[in-house]
């Protein structure tokens, strides 16, 4: 449907780049307009938006590695502090940007267990959430190879097709070594040669005898001696 006048295009800007109006902000925009509204959205520093605090100040690193309840904790702490800072903070499409990276990315804090390292995760792609893409590059590689110390060996990009056409092929060296997991659940397997990935998700909602529910498929690039080698210990 056409967005015919300025009261529905704020309104679309809003849910589709600012996670909604609070209340009375409706009020406050409309009447500059969708171009105004858009141009604070783009260029925060420009319009004199200020940046909120940040969200994840007072979460801190567990040193005792038996410590579970305070790293839960924590983690639960990291989730729900961001959760409110995306409707609260002013500069709502850099939270929008921010998110976006950080699904193409896909870190999760079951895997990091770590809230802190989740907040400086977050943190680094909103500095770069509308900036320069080499740059934040750049940025996530400093971030990759801060991790390695706790978490030794090559990290796992897990991507889509066109993330990958659009940000790595033709970039892979400004990244650090890792190993790539394509996902596309609506192709079989491509990008041939394989060896320009290691894994590829092609299914998301199959069946395998023995699992309740349903599943994903993956398939690996190599033999099954390849495939126990990637499962050994490494000191990279």
């Amino acid at each position: 449907m056409a967005l015919v006048n300025e009261h529905e295009k704020v309104l679309w800007l809003a849910r589709r780049a600012a996670f909604g109006f609070a209340a009375g902000e409706l009020e406050q925009f409309e009447p500059k307009g969708s171009a105004a509204y858009l141009n604070r959205l783009v260029d925060p520093d420009a319009n004199g938006v200020p940046a909120a605090a940040d969200p994840f100040a007072d979460i801190v690193e567990v040193t005792d590695p038996q410590d579970n309840k305070t790293r839960v904790e924590l983690l639960q702490k990291f989730t729900y502090s961001w959760i409110d800072h995306m409707v609260a903070t002013p500069r709502r499409l850099d939270e929008m940007m921010t998110w976006f990276w950080h699904d193409h990315f896909a870190v999760q804090s079951s895997v990091v267990r770590s809230g802190r390292l989740m907040a400086d995760h977050i943190n680094l792609l909103r500095t770069h959430a509308l900036g320069n893409f080499r740059a934040m590059v750049r940025e996530v590689s400093a971030f990759l190879k801060a991790i390695s110390v706790r978490y030794p060996g090559r990290p796992v990009l897990y991507v889509t097709p066109d993330f990958y056409k659009r940000y790595i092929e033709g970039h892979r060296a400004d990244y650090p070594p890792h190993y790539l997991w394509i996902r596309n659940v609506v192709r079989e397997p491509s990008l041939v040669p394989c060896e320009e990935w290691t894994f590829w998700q092609y299914a998301d909602h199959a069946r395998v005898p023995g699992i309740k529910g349903p599943v994903d498929l993956n398939v690996f690039c190599g033999n099954a001696e390849q495939f126990s080698q990637l499962l050994l210990p490494t000191k990279e």
